[in-house]
């Protein structure tokens, strides 16, 4: 066969079509096509002759209807047959064998129209069927926590540019599963629990974000405004979070719990941070942690003063002077105390006539003290009268 009679003769070119598409199947089916040297050449002659007139109406048009029927009937037969999982992996091994088929044998245009049948017939036929699958579906993968599933489903959906309705349902099982643990009756009765329990899901959907849906290694853009949608629902949920919160932290740098080191702070902090940019109430937080970190200062029962201020200089960081004004001016005060007792001692020293009992003078700025922080304080060091 050479390529001038074969654009002459009809006959010819019906059979070289049909010799071509039997390789093809056989290939497809796992067979030995012994022929399949023959299919470059064959393909070859047709583009020599006119890609347009010959190759793409004699081969391409017949080699596509084909691939579509064959890739109908499979799909049908394999989703029924198997996983939510397994099913994708089929679909990226087509994918791969049909570009692999058209760089050897086919011409490279017929590349983007192979893939665009598989598309539609394998995955965007699919796709809901994909997504609510029995057992192995997204709902699945999510509630087992298959990340590495998740990471494959969501990159055969984008394939299709739509991602929406895994993102829908990434979004309402996450608030569904979170809204339910921060209003259990059982949170409240063991804050530091719920907290710890909220920041622990929070480091989930943060590594979720970066395993599953970061395809460009940055997290997908509509998957992240999806979970910090979810996530900010369930941190505002529940009224009593922003009294636990900073009861967490006060628990962290209060004298007599397990002592943390100075550089297990940051990561710490880091972590509150992360719930506390979600909070709508901060103003709440911020009376709640006033009045703990009061009672820390009175009572001398900070375990670390590099640490509060490190704490204190990471909320002005996010949200300004105005929100750590106050808790600034009570460092500034317990200093301005020191210093006052200090000079207190030392004129002490130098004077015949002492008073008989110890005096501890503390300055304060009353707006910076809530009263509770003041009648502990009074409580710990009853007033004497003169």
């Amino acid at each position: 066969i050479n390529a001038e009679y074969m654009g002459k003769d009809p006959r010819v070119l019906s059979r070289v079509r049909s010799i071509t598409l039997d390789i093809i199947r056989q290939e497809r089916n796992g067979e030995t096509a012994p022929q399949r040297l023959l299919l470059k050449s064959l393909t070859q002659m047709m583009t020599e002759v006119s890609k347009r007139d010959v190759y793409e109406p004699c081969l391409e048009e017949a080699f596509l209807a084909d691939s579509t029927d064959y890739y109908r009937k499979e799909a049908a037969v394999y989703f029924a047959d198997s996983t939510a999982p397994d099913y994708i992996h089929k679909v990226f091994k087509r994918l791969e064998e049909e570009r692999d088929r058209v760089e050897r044998c086919l011409d490279e245009s017929t590349k983007p129209k192979i893939v665009g049948v598989i598309m539609a017939e394998m995955v965007v036929h699919y796709k809901m069927a994909l997504i609510e699958k029995e057992n192995t579906g997204c709902l699945s993968m999510l509630r087992d926590w298959r990340v590495d599933d998740l990471r494959l489903l969501y990159e055969c959906l984008r394939l299709t540019d739509d991602i929406e309705p895994m993102v829908v349902v990434l979004r309402e099982h996450l608030l569904e599963d979170g809204v339910r643990f921060v209003t259990d009756p059982e949170g409240n009765a063991q804050p530091l629990a719920l907290v710890e329990g909220l920041l622990h899901r929070w480091d989930k959907y943060t590594d979720l974000l970066g395993r599953a849906f970061a395809p460009q290694g940055a997290p997908d853009k509509a998957v992240e405004a999806a979970v910090h949608r979810a996530f900010g629902a369930i941190v505002n949920k529940n009224p009593r979070l922003p009294e636990f919160l900073s009861l967490f932290v006060d628990s962290k740098l209060r004298k007599g719990r397990a002592q943390i080191a100075d550089a297990e702070f940051d990561a710490i902090f880091d972590r509150v941070l992360a719930v506390f940019r979600f909070l709508k109430e901060k103003d709440v937080f911020e009376k709640y942690y006033k009045n703990h970190l009061a009672k820390r200062l009175l009572g001398q029962k900070s375990s670390s003063e590099e640490a509060e201020r490190a704490f204190i200089t990471k909320l002005r960081t996010e949200y300004g002077y105005q929100l750590t004004s106050k808790l600034e001016g009570m460092f500034q005060d317990m200093r301005l105390s020191q210093d006052k007792m200090e000079s207190y001692r030392e004129h002490l020293a130098n004077v015949d006539r002492r008073p008989p009992v110890e005096i501890i003078v503390q300055v304060l700025t009353f707006s910076s003290y809530v009263r509770a922080a003041v009648r502990s304080r009074r409580s710990a060091f009853p007033m004497l009268n003169w």
